[in-house]
């Protein structure tokens, strides 16, 4: 098994890795987790209904201002027909007809008119405000595991009513406070595509786990390679979505706490946790006040406490 170069063992790796997936799309056993699934689909029709809504706004304005306009030109034609003959009226469709009535009948019509559209636009601003509401406002997000029970966790977030799950980094958190004001808590889209990333992190790491496991590798031999692959995986996570600020950020936090821009080494790691296997496993854990404030707390985090 080990006979060949350590270069010619990785290149093997990224091949079994990419064959392992291969093979799991094709026989459907992958892990695609149905509450990400929901709540993908759950974030996309908020956003529809809030470029709705925008709209809705939008005409509901330009509809007053036509009102306003048409007001002025309306009083002026109530004034000619006044003048010129009493006895026409406005009949359907606004239409001047003969003889039926007198001044004031215009007005009535760009009323009515105007009322009716009015109630149609609000009706629907209503709807569509009280929806949002159910989805993002009233009806809080909430854990079926509290955050805020787990001291790690603690460390690193306030409990925040305005932010999409609920938390938002702790601005003198060592390892996240840098992100406490890098995007907008409170913003469902830019909170996804936060959660993007981190769940791209989580992907990669189990799945290169998985990977060497079944390929017979050593406990020590996975530890040294997860740890690598967990920091670069870190970082290109950044690189893939075009977020470079994100991408410094991580790598000074890295440095303060490390040591290392890159991240901690398998040897640090062994010296902390005292076994290789203490090693993998955390080098596929997490920051749970990360996870907690992009929604994946109880995903990766449910029932750990420590």
């Amino acid at each position: 098994m080990y006979d060949d170069s350590r270069n010619k063992v990785v290149k093997r790796i990224k091949v079994t890795t990419n064959l392992g997936l291969l093979a799991k799309l094709r026989t459907g056993e992958t892990s695609f987790n149905p509450n990400i699934v929901q709540s993908l689909r759950d974030n996309k029709n908020i956003a529809l209904d809030r470029v709705r809504l925008a709209g809705l706004k939008a005409e509901k304005y330009g509809n007053e201002k036509m009102y306003q306009l048409g007001g002025k030109m309306t009083q002026g034609m109530e004034n000619t027909l006044a003048f010129f003959n009493k006895g026409h009226e406005i009949v359907g469709d606004g239409v001047v007809a003969g003889k039926q009535g007198g001044p004031g009948k215009v007005t009535e019509w760009v009323n009515t008119r105007h009322a009716e559209s009015s109630k149609k636009i609000n009706d629907e601003i209503q709807g569509i405000e009280a929806s949002l509401a159910k989805g993002t406002g009233d009806a809080k997000f909430t854990y079926k595991n509290n955050p805020m029970d787990n001291p790690k966790a603690v460390k690193d977030i306030l409990e925040n009513p305005d932010a999409v799950y609920g938390f938002s980094p702790n601005p003198d958190s060592t390892r996240i406070g840098k992100y406490a004001n890098k995007i907008d808590w409170s913003d469902s889209d830019q909170v996804e595509i936060a959660k993007q990333t981190r769940q791209a992190y989580h992907e990669a790491n189990e799945k290169m786990l998985d990977n060497l496991y079944s390929q017979g590798y050593s406990t020590e031999d996975i530890a040294r390679k997860m740890v690598n692959e967990r920091n670069a995986n870190r970082l290109n996570s950044y690189i893939e979505k075009g977020d470079m600020e994100g991408y410094e950020l991580v790598r000074k936090s890295n440095l303060q706490t490390y040591n290392n821009a890159d991240g901690p080494t398998p040897e640090s790691f062994f010296e902390k946790y005292g076994s290789w296997e203490g090693v993998v496993n955390a080098s596929v854990s997490s920051n749970p006040g990360m996870d907690a404030c992009v929604g994946l707390y109880d995903i990766y985090h449910g029932g750990k406490l420590k």
